[in-house]
């Protein structure tokens, strides 16, 4: 699990962390792979295709629509609806974590980003073990301006606050996880569970729980995966290792010669496992080879069957010709 904290130096009320939990929705869809553009872009373009399937209703009878487009528009609606009210009305009662789980279920998470969000006693001493979020004096300065300054429209300036809040989470978000996320998830759905103050009315959308554990993805462990990470942590000491000044490329080649270069321990249980492969190969093979031999056999005797009714014809043929030659 990698963390990532990303300070604020204004007060991040209910509206605020809606807009961002927002635009980290959308975010994430994205980069994700469950949609194949950016989701602005996507919701565009859905809204125009059913905008063109209204005007040409009338013409016919009957517009087919492909598997692939319905699942875009209900897709649009799904995210539409949590976007215009369910968010706002969650927030409204001091959410503290937000869970957004990759899977076919609660229960059988394929990926989780989870989104605390710390009081300011908390924030002033971040863990040992937090990645903090890349800031840049533009980024701090602009924040900080929008609450200094008193610019002609405050709208604006509340608006202003919202974009940069949410450029700062996605930019340190992005800089965080270019390589977890450099591969696309498989298409799936997408669970939001929330931890907030208790009300005695449920939101349209949210099932409440009082006692729920969320379920994180567990770790693949196996000797042929520890094998690819090895091999995967060598290429990436090896691109390090080719940039850098002189003393950090030799400081790593001599890493790479003393690590990469031991051979792995063959436990019992790798042997296992490859003598288990080697024979679900085998098995394999002999079964492709019997059902090619099956095959084999179902075209000769459809062939042999073929030439006894030939055989047939022609013997019948001649003894017609015999007979009516002896008339």
């Amino acid at each position: 699990m990698h963390a990532l904290r990303v300070t604020y130096r204004t007060p991040l009320d209910g509206e605020l962390r809606a807009w961002m939990t927002q635009q980290l929705i959308k975010y994430l869809l994205f980069m994700r792979g469950q949609i194949p553009c950016l989701y602005d872009e996507f919701h565009e373009f859905v809204e125009n295709a059913k905008q063109h399937q209204q005007e040409e209703a009338p013409r016919r009878r009957k517009l087919s629509m492909n598997g692939g487009m319905k699942r875009a528009v209900k897709c649009v609606e799904a995210v539409q609806s949590l976007f215009g009210g369910q968010l706002d009305a969650i927030f409204t009662l001091g959410v503290q974590r937000v869970a957004l789980v990759f899977g076919s279920s609660m229960m059988t998470p394929r990926e989780v980003v989870i989104v605390d969000f710390d009081i300011e006693k908390e924030i002033s001493r971040p863990p040992a073990a937090a990645v903090e979020s890349p800031q840049t004096e533009e980024e701090d300065m602009s924040i900080e301006d929008s609450q200094t300054l008193s610019p002609p429209s405050p709208p604006m300036a509340r608006e202003k606050l919202m974009r940069l809040c949410s450029q700062k989470l996605i930019r340190a978000l992005f800089a965080h996880t270019m390589e977890q996320f450099s591969s696309a998830l498989p298409a799936t759905q997408l669970h939001i569970a929330v931890l907030a103050e208790r009300q005695a009315t449920t939101i349209r959308g949210f099932i409440p729980k009082q006692q729920f554990k969320l379920r994180l993805p567990k770790e693949k462990r196996g000797g042929t995966l520890r094998f690819s990470k090895q091999l995967q942590e060598r290429d990436e000491f090896i691109r390090a290792a080719k940039s850098g000044s002189k003393e950090h490329r030799e400081r790593m080649q001599q890493v790479i010669k003393d690590e990469f270069t031991k051979p792995l321990p063959v436990t019992a249980q790798f042997y296992q496992e490859l003598t288990a492969q080697q024979r679900e190969n085998e098995l394999k093979t002999q079964a492709a080879a019997e059902r090619h031999m099956k095959q084999l056999q179902t075209i000769q005797t459809k062939l042999d069957a073929r030439e006894v009714q030939m055989t047939r014809r022609k013997e019948f043929e001649r003894k017609k010709k015999e007979l009516f030659a002896d008339a």
